[in-house]
């Protein structure tokens, strides 16, 4: 097989093109691991036992609801 030749140009567009996929990774992933969302498994390592069950006897489906229509 030929070697490819890789411009400087093109390494750069390649780099800026990997630095641009990974922002909406981390915009949805950062949020969660802070824990601050009630919904994500560091929130729920620094519950107890009751908090846990408050939690989960909340009915949270109408929110759920809204959040999943927004995205879509």
């Amino acid at each position: 097989m030929p070697a490819r030749d890789f411009s400087s140009g093109s390494c750069a567009a390649y780099a800026i093109a990997l630095a641009e996929l990974r922002r909406p990774v981390l915009l949805v992933n950062l949020p969660r691991l802070r824990g601050t969302d009630h919904v994500s498994f560091p929130y729920w390592a620094r519950c107890d036992s009751q908090q846990i069950h408050t939690e989960m006897s909340d009915d949270r489906r109408p929110d759920r609801i809204r959040v999943l229509s927004l995205v879509s």
